[in-house]
């Protein structure tokens, strides 16, 4: 599994360009996640941003009033040398890219249109014009991981990562305490639903829980709470004890955790990933991890047939089942 998250993404920006800027009249971005990447590439050389249905449009993303030198009013889009650069944040099939750049050469036939994803897969790399790395699969962005499918067979923490850390006391501001937990904002918004949400809240601490959960519209498996009767019995052995008990015993592939000591006192116990919220990193600040073992190495060597993979039971049948099959036990043994 492979990670990078938006501070990944600023420091190819700073440092790695992989192409010449000043090539460029006009950058389209694919929505949504190629607008944000668009955005981060327009604002770092001053070019002018629009969208793909902007584009089609004629117009582009208007800069603030303190902007000096304002490139906008360059930009004419029936220019037959209008050179654009169509940018995504990743690429797989490339089917987002291609559909896209038709469209902008079906409207604009005399257009060069150069393409550019952040990231691209070993085998997609071929199929863009620039990239800024080659990110085999599994990858999890931090721009996208609360529709990730990870989310269905990971375990994750609550306070610190689905919404912020109480700023009241447990202890000694019960009653402020008990009030945030029901009213708590949404740190991160989940579309998928989660196989386990494991907290050190106390059991005592299930109803507010899931009247929150279900008023934000947060789906999950099950919720697996602190089997402490009090504050003072939870204290009595450490903060990451509960969360890595259940996960080494549970059959998830990754636990999100709020805090580095906690994350690391996890990966530590049970030798499973754990993604650290705070870092979106590994432990040792690691982008990167894999299972350890023969039968993960084994399946790591079979993931890299998934270009032959891909193209094979899609339709169902004897192949799709036997697709499905492989598919699932190198996300056991390897994700």
């Amino acid at each position: 599994m492979n990670l990078r998250s938006y501070s990944d993404l600023a420091e190819h920006l700073r440092n790695k360009p992989p192409c010449q800027l000043d090539d460029i009249d006009l950058i389209v971005g694919i929505p949504r996640s190629g607008l944000m990447v668009s955005l981060m590439v327009g604002m770092a050389w001053r070019k002018p941003i629009t969208d793909v249905a902007g584009a089609l449009d004629g117009r582009v993303i208007q800069s603030g009033t303190t902007t000096q030198a304002d490139p906008v009013g360059s930009i004419d889009f029936e220019s037959a040398q209008l050179r654009v650069l169509l940018i995504d944040d990743s690429c797989h099939t490339g089917s987002s890219l291609r559909q896209a750049q038709s469209a902008l050469e079906e409207a604009y036939c005399e257009w060069s249109v150069k393409t550019l994803c952040a990231y691209v897969s070993p085998r997609s790399k071929s199929l863009v014009d620039y990239y800024f790395e080659v990110l085999p699969p599994h990858h999890v962005f931090e721009w996208n991981i609360g529709r990730n499918m990870v989310l269905e067979e990971a375990c994750v923490d609550i306070d610190g990562v689905l919404c912020p850390d109480p700023p009241w006391s447990e202890e000694r501001e019960e009653d402020k305490y008990l009030e945030y937990i029901k009213s708590a904002p949404v740190l991160l918004k989940t579309y998928r639903p989660i196989k386990y949400l494991v907290t050190n809240r106390l059991e005592s601490r299930r109803s507010e829980t899931e009247t929150w959960l279900a008023s934000k519209q947060i789906r999950y498996g099950e919720l697996i709470m602190h089997p402490a009767k009090s504050i003072a019995e939870r204290a009595l052995r450490d903060s990451a004890w509960h969360k890595s008990k259940f996960y080494s015993q549970c059959d998830a592939h990754l636990f999100i955790e709020s805090e580095v000591a906690q994350a690391d006192a996890i990966w530590a116990r049970t030798k499973k990933p754990v993604l650290c919220f705070e870092t979106f990193a590994f432990p040792a600040g690691k982008k990167q991890v894999y299972k350890t073992g023969l039968k993960p190495f084994l399946f790591r060597n079979i993931k890299k047939l998934a270009p032959i993979m891909d193209s094979i039971g899609r339709n169902g049948g004897v192949m799709g089942f036997l697709r499905h099959v492989v598919v699932k036990r190198i996300k056991k043994n390897v994700i």
